[in-house]
């Protein structure tokens, strides 16, 4: 029984290691997207802004800036500590609603682009 305990407790240490590793990989991407957003924010001032408004605008603007909303979102989720599980299940449910949104806006975006690229791709 003291045997099946301590690999327990070997198992339980293992996971919250690997947890940890994985929250800092999160915290690198977050910063990797914070970091191409700045490196890019003067072509979009300098070609998006001015540009008129259209579909493709209104999905580029909704993406690049919902991706930032979205990793505040993760970055709190995984960071905080001591709650709950009912409060951690929302905070789940919040990120996963979240994704879909961003998943959603980037396949719109892409349709659209096949769309008015080919002119008749999702027509045939």
């Amino acid at each position: 029984m003291a045997q099946s305990q301590e690999m327990a407790i070997e198992a339980t240490i293992h996971a919250y290691a690997t947890t940890k590793y994985v929250q800092y990989l999160i915290i690198a991407g977050y910063a990797g997207v914070v970091c191409d957003y700045l490196h890019t924010l003067p072509d979009e001032l300098r070609f998006m802004w001015p540009s008129p408004f259209s579909l493709p605008k209104v999905l580029f603007f909704s993406l690049r800036y919902y991706m930032l909303a979205h990793g505040v979102l993760v970055i709190y989720q995984v960071v905080s500590t001591g709650h709950s599980p009912e409060v951690c299940k929302a905070g789940f449910i919040r990120i996963t609603v979240s994704s879909l949104v961003v998943v959603s806006i980037s396949e719109g975006s892409t349709m659209h682009l096949l769309d008015s690229g080919s002119g008749s791709y999702f027509r045939s």
